[in-house]
């Protein structure tokens, strides 16, 4: 009896060391939250708890029973962050790098859309929580500015605001009180943004490909008794015609550059162009919208002209089977010095010719300028025949050349 009563007063003595081992083995498995906060000065909360962020922004919450926790992450003037961990028993839980945003919660962002055609622009503003409709247009206010609040999708939390009859390269000013925005929770701070429209400007511009046109489009309409002579010019002086953008849809080949919503005007030359010349179109500051607003700056516009040159002949340098009758023509891109066409074009064997000018003025560049060089008797069969322009042919305004060119056609038997 007494070896039995023994035997049990050790099995509860090794029982009892046991169950305290195995307390002190579960009060080992700590759990914590930890993480890392911009700006540093921040702090976070729960239940009432204020954890403070060292001089790095990290923070440390230790001791937790396992549970989640609703936590609160703020700085002054910056949005609060709101985030919900699931603690596990003996987690280590790690948020990483939290980065507080300088938009009030729960203001998640603010894109703004420039209009184009205008200055007017659109801002899309999304939050993190859903958006009471009722009290939103009282929330948004704006002193110097036209306004509508419109396009509020709650499910998207989601919204636009559209300001209207803006001026051109003005700062604006908007905000969103903090009495109520979202369900739930008021925002931490006003929401103040600012915004700059653009100036009046030229959006596009440049020379129509093989015209003598340039096409600009402004953001918004025109002054058009501002647009003139005096504010577009172009270098070395030529004539222009100004044609505007409600008659452009006439003009052969300028409907394709056309961009919707944008004001088009086109500033044509009309003399003829200097080979080898490089002209530059400029639209000056003196242009104004139509609010007044003038062009914030000067628009400069290139065209280069080609050397003067030969483009083709008929009949073509070595065609053969040429006819007795066919007529010989010289194409020059460039006007020609008519003087030259009897001093510096000859023709063998020799031939009987009178000259004849043609100037084909389309709006393209180069001009088309052919030489006729018309035969009084018909050209003889099976004979090869050499036309040579001298280096010294000139163009109207006295270059030339630069050096002889030569073509030979033959006749047919």
């Amino acid at each position: 009896m007494k070896n039995l009563f023994f035997i049990m007063l050790l099995g509860l003595i090794f029982f009892t060391a046991c169950e305290e081992k195995i307390t002190v083995n579960l009060q080992e498995k700590e759990s914590r939250i930890t993480g890392k906060v911009f700006p540093f000065d921040a702090t976070v909360e729960f239940s009432g708890q204020i954890f403070s962020c060292d001089s790095e922004g990290f923070f440390a919450m230790n001791n937790l029973q396992p549970g989640t926790y609703h936590l609160k992450i703020k700085a002054d003037s910056f949005g609060s962050k709101y985030l919900t961990v699931n603690l596990k028993s003996g987690e280590n839980h790690y948020l990483g790098d939290i980065y507080l945003s300088e938009l009030p919660y729960p203001i998640k962002s603010v894109e703004l859309n420039r209009q184009s055609g205008s200055p007017d622009v659109i801002l899309d503003i999304r939050t993190e929580e859903n958006i009471d409709e009722t009290i939103l247009s009282q929330s948004v206010m704006s002193s110097d500015a036209c306004f509508t609040v419109t396009g509020i999708i709650p499910k998207n939390n989601q919204f636009t605001v559209s300001f209207e009859e803006l001026i051109y390269d003005c700062e604006y000013t908007f905000r969103i009180d903090s009495l109520a925005l979202s369900f739930g929770r008021e925002m931490d701070f006003p929401l103040i943004y600012s915004f700059q429209t653009d100036p009046f400007k030229i959006v596009s511009g440049d020379f129509v490909p093989g015209r003598k046109s340039c096409s600009v489009a402004f953001n918004g309409s025109v002054d058009i008794s501002t647009l003139n002579l005096n504010s577009v010019t172009v270098n070395p002086p030529a004539s222009l015609e100004i044609l505007y953008y409600q008659y452009l849809d006439n003009y052969a080949g300028i409907t394709s550059i056309i961009v919707s919503n944008y004001e088009h005007h086109l500033v044509r030359i009309i003399s003829n162009l200097q080979p080898a010349t490089t002209y530059t179109m400029t639209f000056d500051e003196t242009i104004c919208a139509g609010d007044g607003s003038h062009l914030d700056r000067l628009y400069e516009y290139s065209l280069n002209t080609p050397a003067f040159a030969i483009s083709s002949t008929v009949p073509l340098n070595n065609q053969e089977n040429v006819s007795i009758y066919s007529a010989i023509i010289i194409r020059f891109n460039g006007l020609v010095n008519p003087e030259s066409i009897a001093s510096y074009i000859s023709i063998f064997p020799e031939l009987n010719y009178y000259s004849d000018v043609q100037t084909t003025n389309t709006g393209n560049y180069p001009e088309q300028v052919e030489v006729y060089l018309r035969h009084s008797d018909n050209l003889m069969n099976g004979t090869t025949y050499t036309v040579t322009i001298a280096e010294e042919f000139e163009d109207f305004w006295g270059g030339d050349l630069g050096a002889d060119y030569t073509f030979s056609f033959k006749t047919a038997d």
